[in-house]
Parts: C-alpha cells; structure tokens; sequence
C-alpha cells in the first residue's frame, strides 16, 4: 500500500516520500477509548457520556512526542459492585493503549482510570445475579 495514486493517475511512492498527512479527531480517540471501556467486564457507564474536556466522561489529551503527537486519557467510570478496581484499571490502560496505537498509530502515553461510583450488574447479561464478584479479575 506504499504506491497511491494522485489525481492524474500517475502512481506515487509514500514510503520514500515521508508520511502521509493525518489528522485525526480527537473525537475519534474519544469513541475508541469508549467502545473499549464499555466492552470491558466490570465497566457499567462512562460518567456523564464522553466529553472532551470538560473533567468528566472521557478526556483525551494531546501531547507533542519526538515531532509527533501521543495521547494521555482519562476516563471517568461507575464499576460493577465487586469489581477489583485496581485489576481492572491496569486492563482497561493495556486494552486502551493497544486499541488506539493500533488504529492511529500513536502511542498513548498515560490512561488514568476515575472510578466514581460503584453500580450493581446489569442482569440478564449472562451475571449470576446472586454473586456480585463473578465479574472479578
């Protein structure tokens, strides 16, 4: 995929040409660090839906690294009651980090989890409603 083409066809070589220019929304860090949350076991809700920079939901930073860009994350969750919030924390920053270098290509240099509340599980979601901890890491 290192030749595209122009406008009139003729084929160009990316790879010996530098980068291609890329800007990417920080909305659309935003929504992948939500899908991955919200796919997580343990994870019930985002505070307040996913707000950039406003101190609650999902607040996604630009950061200027070696003449790119990288990204600190903070997500702001309500956890499942029996939840081990530490374990959790430390899978949410792997899976967070892996997802979003992967489709931006941008290294994530910090993911903070905020645990602002604590819910009870979801039922009918395959939970045994009886065992608070079967969501335990």
């Amino acid at each position: 995929m290192a030749e595209m083409k122009d406008r009139k066809g003729k084929a160009e070589d990316k790879s010996k040409s530098g980068h291609a220019g890329l800007i990417i929304a920080s909305t659309i860090v935003t929504d992948i660090v939500k899908r991955e949350a919200l796919n997580t076991a343990g994870v019930v809700e985002i505070v307040g839906g996913s707000f950039i920079g406003r101190g609650k939901g999902i607040v996604v930073t630009e950061v200027p690294k070696d003449g790119d860009t990288a990204y600190k994350i903070e997500m702001h969750l309500f956890v499942e009651y029996g939840t081990n919030c530490r374990k959790l924390s430390e899978v949410l920053a792997e899976r967070v980090s892996k997802t979003v270098k992967q489709m931006t290509q941008r290294e994530v240099l910090d993911v903070i989890s905020h645990i602002e509340g604590i819910r009870d599980s979801v039922h009918g979601e395959g939970a045994d409603e009886n065992d608070p901890s079967s969501l335990d890491f």
